[in-house]
């Protein structure tokens, strides 16, 4: 999957750091997916799990979730068959404005994410 081509806002453009402009620039020349692992390793961090529910408003419709990851099989299968999803910290993060915390002590006050030893 690629980015179609880009049309910044002056105010997106102005605000853009060097990683962000990098990173989307490759989602339009390559793929969506190597730019995410490119992004990602200028971070220094490894893998990445990125993840987009599409809601269809009609009453009868159903909510949709695409997950792009570079992590193993063998994590996917594991997470999936074990339904992390439902205790993962990060999830509930997700849908707050703002960054999301890493540190275990943020997670610690829910008894939900003590269990799932994430």
């Amino acid at each position: 999957m690629q980015l179609p081509s880009l049309v910044w806002l002056p105010q997106e453009q102005a605000c853009a750091t060097e990683l962000v402009t990098q990173t989307l620039r490759r989602a339009v020349d390559a793929s969506v997916q190597e730019a995410l692992d490119w992004g990602t390793k200028q971070l220094g961090f490894d893998s990445f799990v990125f993840g987009i529910a599409a809601n269809d408003r009609r009453p009868d419709a159903e909510s949709r979730a695409y997950i792009l990851t570079n992590q193993a099989d063998k994590w996917v299968r594991s997470y999936d068959e074990h339904a992390y999803v439902e205790v993962d910290p990060r999830v509930d993060l997700a849908g707050e404005p703002g960054y999301a915390f890493w540190e275990t002590r943020h997670f610690d006050a829910n008894p939900r994410h003590m269990l799932a030893g994430l």
